[in-house]
């Protein structure tokens, strides 16, 4: 079954794997190109791509607030 892995979206992308679907919320795979195995809790994989992008996208907008406040307290700092 093909799940796709959301968690490194704003790094990596969606990482697509073919793997049988766990019987509990985590996902045990090794992702390619890594030297080890890997965790995944079941926030972080989809079954179909559009809950991946889903996810990927409430990500993407938090980075961003993330980073707007960030820059907002580095222009208010003063010395």
């Amino acid at each position: 079954m093909k799940l796709f892995i959301s968690k490194y979206a704003l790094t990596r992308g969606i990482v697509e794997i073919e793997d049988d679907l766990p019987n509990d919320d985590f996902l045990r795979v090794k992702l390619p190109g890594a030297a080890n195995a890997a965790i995944f809790s079941s926030k972080d994989w989809h079954t179909t791509l559009k809950a991946a992008k889903e996810a990927a996208e409430k990500q993407r907008v938090a980075k961003i607030a993330a980073l707007k406040r960030q820059l907002n307290w580095l222009q208010e700092l003063q010395f």
